[in-house]
């Protein structure tokens, strides 16, 4: 599932989410390609991969994602800033 999210600091500019369905998710930002891509957290004793805030901020809308593009294919969800906050 891809979600688009637009940026906080430079309005008009998207970053695309990926969400694999395992629950890990990869960002197309400068900062997670660059940065975060390759670096493991560990939370409570589980391992998992650093996340951007655009995948913070993509999470919750998920399963309105979900629920709107149910059995279309390669369809991105737009998050504006609006809806963030």
């Amino acid at each position: 599932m891809k979600i688009s999210i637009e940026s906080l600091t430079k309005p008009g500019t998207f970053y695309t989410v990926l969400f694999h369905s395992d629950g890990s998710a990869e960002c197309g930002c400068p900062h997670w390609q660059f940065r975060l891509k390759h670096k493991v957290a560990v939370r409570k004793g589980i391992k998992y991969r650093a996340e951007c805030k655009h995948i913070q901020e993509a999470r919750p809308f998920i399963k309105t994602a979900r629920e709107f593009t149910a059995g279309m294919t390669d369809v991105v969800f737009t998050v504006t800033r609006e809806m963030l906050y």
